[in-house]
């Protein structure tokens, strides 16, 4: 359970030092948009806000990870459907992927789609490359971090069974020994035992 826990820690802080950078390009776009009034593309957007929830979630779970570890199936579930949520912002990224960043056309998918950012083409699909290269790390990542999830909650509940069980059989083994354990006489029946015997003396003698 130890090392469950170690590699979950790990993990965790893998995953904020590469959201971290991650959320920061992409809210360069994200704040580009907006200056120029203009919506920010699917690719862009859907990649941002999964990534600012990663890193919310990550961040959450590794200080609160004492306390959060007994809702390990709740854990697990969130961490999967960061898993899910970052494959579908990778592939709608995954155009980025074969694009010359030296010769980067402004009337391509990308060019169109990056108005804004018309005079900065080449950094531009740069940076939409390095983001593409984090959200591929970071699925990697919360995949991983369902492993170690997976080993603490068995850990966790063959712990509770394994106590209960001890309890239960302590409880039997003390029933036990007080069924088969003589018992000193309670008071009232020494007294009436006392009274016989005077009678049966008195009509002796």
């Amino acid at each position: 359970m130890v090392l469950a826990g170690l590699l979950f820690t790990f993990w965790r802080v893998v995953e904020l030092v590469t959201l971290i950078p991650l959320i920061g390009m992409l809210s360069w776009f994200v704040h580009g948009f907006v200056q120029d009034n203009a919506l920010t593309p699917n690719f862009i957007l859907v990649l941002f806000i999964v990534s600012v929830l990663a890193g919310v979630w990550a961040l959450a779970t590794l200080l609160f990870y004492y306390s959060a570890k007994r809702s390990g199936y709740f854990l697990a579930f969130v961490d999967l459907g960061i898993f899910a949520a970052l494959i579908a912002g990778v592939v709608e990224l995954r155009g980025i992927a074969g694009a010359s960043c030296s010769n980067f056309s402004s009337t391509g998918y990308f060019g169109l789609r990056l108005a804004p950012f018309i005079y900065q083409l080449n950094k531009s699909c740069s940076v939409l490359k390095a983001c593409f290269a984090f959200g591929i790390m970071n699925i990697i990542f919360f995949f991983f971090t369902f492993s170690p999830l997976t080993k603490i909650m068995t850990d966790t509940r063959t712990a509770g069974e394994s106590s209960l069980q001890e309890e239960s059989w302590r409880t039997f083994i003390i029933k036990r020994k007080a069924l088969f354990t003589p018992q000193p006489p309670k008071k009232w029946e020494q007294e009436c035992r006392q009274s016989f015997a005077q009678s049966r003396s008195l009509r002796r003698s």
